[in-house]
């Protein structure tokens, strides 16, 4: 439990540096795009690819087949659930999306890849990143399609994370490996995930007044659900059934708090951020103290 609180504290410690950047004017908000591009076109594709051309072997993948089987099941019960309690918590039509969005969707890479590797090692992070797979998939189909009220496109499936995968898998089949140089590269870049993307998440947070993101009573209950309820119902449940390592790579998705995306998508077409913003951080706030305590629950970290 320790360990979990530290990497959470590390973690929350770079939103910090992020959010004193833009109040003190260092960087701006409109700054922020270079890093979520550097994020998406490259830290991010990085990771993914090092991971599974690099970690995953046709041994552990063929041990551990059913981990995407249970992620699949569990990403559309939870999919379908959250969108009748999202219709219980308001009445506005695109703050149900913001809230569905939410509930299924945490920060599953940005915070869930470093911190996950903290604690379970990188085997851990391989088993991960097999059971976030569908979690990808909803982002870029119901997902995008909730938070920009555009229809399914299939070409927003062919993003850089998708083809990094891809080529990662295919490396890990035909067991081709990079040269040296270009692996040490991918490993530095991989390194940069996790400080750039909480630094982004403090610099798009503070782009918003702090009072309007915390009086809001819903970014309370929706941090709720994200924070508690999820994790232990998920974590409870599979323990009946599933070994141990599937039960905390689930468990480790689940106690995550709210993304980026119910800022950035809906800036797309014009919505109002606020609760988006709000969601993320009152859930980043709170994990500090909730994932030590899930963890804990499901003895994870020392």
């Amino acid at each position: 439990m320790a360990l979990v609180f530290e990497q959470v504290l590390l973690l929350f410690l770079f939103v910090t540096i992020g959010w004193v950047l833009c109040r003190t004017r260092v960087v701006n908000g409109e700054q922020s795009g270079i890093l979520s591009r550097l994020l998406v076109y490259l830290f991010f594709p990085c990771k993914v690819f090092r991971t599974f051309a690099e970690d995953l072997t046709l041994p552990f993948l063929a041990e551990h087949w059913q981990i995407p089987v249970i992620a699949f099941a569990v990403t559309a019960v939870c999919a379908v659930v959250m969108h009748f309690a999202a219709k219980l918590m308001t009445k506005q039509a695109y703050e149900r999306s913001i809230i569905e969005y939410s509930l299924v969707v945490p920060n599953y890479a940005y915070m869930g890849y470093a911190l996950t590797e903290a604690i379970l090692g990188t085997e851990g992070l391989v088993s991960y990143m097999l059971f976030t797979l569908p979690v990808t998939v909803y982002i870029y189909t119901v997902g995008f399609s909730l938070l920009t009220k555009r229809g399914f496109s299939p070409k927003k499936l062919l993003n850089p994370v998708t083809v990094a995968l891809v080529l990662g898998i295919t490396f890990m089949l035909t067991g081709l490996r990079l040269p040296p140089l270009l692996s040490s590269a991918l490993q530095k870049a991989s390194a940069c995930l996790a400080p750039v993307s909480m630094v982004l998440t403090g610099i798009v947070i503070a782009g918003f007044p702090l009072t309007d993101m915390l009086k809001n009573k819903k970014v309370y209950l929706v941090s709720a659900f994200r924070l508690l309820i999820l994790p232990l119902a998920v974590g409870g449940i599979l323990s009946l059934f599933c070994d141990s390592r599937t039960v905390a790579v689930a468990v480790l998705l689940y106690a995550l708090p709210c993304g980026l995306n119910t800022v950035v998508f809906p800036r797309l077409i014009g919505e109002d951020c606020r609760l988006g913003a709000g969601l993320a951080l009152v859930s980043c706030l709170f994990s500090c103290i909730t994932i030590p305590l899930i963890s804990g629950i499901f003895q994870m970290g020392g």
